[in-house]
């Protein structure tokens, strides 16, 4: 949920993400110019740790041994949600660097 929170329009000004682009990598992502390597290294360092806390939530789903019984719901939850973004994230990984393959 702070992944969306944080990609998130607020008020018409923009997502923490565009501001943290703006401010901090002093980069418009709304210019034409191609994006520097430390803009491109932050994207992906911000994928890689929406990816990697999934994936922590999953294995402590995976672990947890009182939870299925106290919140079942809660459990199922979280466990259908991670795995989906796993799978999602993945999917759409190779499915970028194959069109970026086959368009260029």
């Amino acid at each position: 949920c702070l992944n969306v929170v944080y990609h998130t329009n607020i008020c018409g000004k923009g997502s923490m993400h565009s501001f943290v682009l703006k401010k901090v990598c002093r980069f418009d992502p709304e210019s034409e110019d191609p994006a520097p390597w430390h803009v491109k290294l932050y994207n992906m360092l911000a994928t890689a740790v929406v990816f990697v806390w999934h994936c922590i939530g999953l294995h402590w789903v995976m672990m947890s041994s009182t939870c299925q019984d106290t919140a079942p719901n809660f459990y199922t939850s979280v466990k259908v949600f991670s795995t989906f973004s796993i799978v999602f994230n993945i999917f759409v990984c190779i499915n970028t660097v194959g069109l970026y393959h086959v368009l260029m």
